[in-house]
């Protein structure tokens, strides 16, 4: 095969290539970036609602155990309380120390 020749097939070959490889038109690669934007943006409002609702029963249990805790020590204080209140009354208060004079 010659120079021409072999030229003449590259080109062919090339510009097959570069009809099979190209961007497609402005009017399709405006849809498909639309597409996209709007696949981001249903995934970005799912993932905030889901953010919100883990949040939500985060909030929600946590409050739960507070109270949960707060009764407890309701109950428990006022058994803890006249205990502590005995043994106060059974210790003898501690005396001064006598200032020294010089």
């Amino acid at each position: 095969m010659n120079r021409w020749s072999a030229t003449l097939v590259g080109a062919l070959v090339g510009a097959g290539a570069a009809i099979l490889l190209a961007p497609r038109s402005g009017r399709e690669t405006r849809r498909r970036i639309l597409e996209s934007a709007n696949d981001l943006q249903d995934l970005t409002q799912r993932q905030w609602r889901e953010g919100r609702m883990r949040v939500t029963e985060l909030v929600k249990s946590s409050q739960e155990r507070a109270d949960e805790i707060a009764s407890r020590l309701e109950e428990e204080l006022p058994r803890e309380l006249p205990q502590q209140r005995t043994a106060d009354r059974m210790t003898p208060p501690e005396s001064p120390e006598p200032e020294r004079g010089i």
